[in-house]
């Protein structure tokens, strides 16, 4: 009688852990999966101005799906988009790696100097890329006018409008962003490796 409570005990906490995960499935149901679903549904619909203001939107048979694959820009955005994809999984890899192995050392800085590095990982996308389109700025831009100062260049460079150099300036403000996320990745697989 005894061990049946105590079974039946252990199996009621066992499943008390599923129940703490209901929040979180309803969240990522509620604002993870319907808007793919709302948005793959939408892509399979004919939506102009007309169809918005009547509200009427009628099923075009991947109509749209075509009409990308069939535009001549489509395979420059495919090509740019694995580029920019794999120049920043490589660039914040390889300075996350760096950093997890720098800050892995034992030397008297290295805590405050990482909880440093780990502010601008900390701080909302939306202020580091307000601030790196003020840093690039052609106009009133830092780094242009530390470039013109130590006369690297004659004239400021449009980075986020020049085509050749706009890319990589979007690669390098994604990789400052991800740096971070990697090293503590990195660091804390490290830490958990027995010497």
């Amino acid at each position: 009688m005894i061990e049946t409570k105590g079974k039946e005990n252990i199996m009621k906490k066992k499943y008390y852990g599923y129940f703490y995960c209901i929040p979180a499935l309803l969240f990522m149901v509620a604002f993870v999966g319907y808007p793919i679903v709302y948005n793959v549904i939408l892509s399979l619909q004919q939506s102009d101005i007309m169809s918005f203001n009547s509200g009427v939107t009628v099923f075009n048979n991947g109509q749209n799906y075509k009409e990308v694959v069939s535009d001549s820009l489509f395979t420059t955005a495919l090509g740019q988009t694995f580029y920019f994809t794999f120049f920043c999984i490589l660039l914040q890899f390889t300075f996350g790696l760096l950093f997890a192995l720098f800050f892995n050392l034992k030397f008297k800085l290295a805590e405050p100097i990482r909880e440093l590095v780990l502010v601008s990982w900390m701080i909302p996308l939306t202020v580091t890329g307000m601030l790196f389109k003020f840093m690039l700025s052609p106009s009133d831009g830092v780094i242009n006018y530390m470039m013109v100062a130590i006369s690297l260049i004659k004239e400021p460079i449009g980075w986020l409008v020049n085509e050749k150099v706009a890319l990589w300036s979007i690669i390098i403000t994604n990789t400052w962003v991800g740096i971070d996320f990697n090293m503590i990745l990195l660091s804390t697989s490290m830490s958990t490796i027995p010497v």
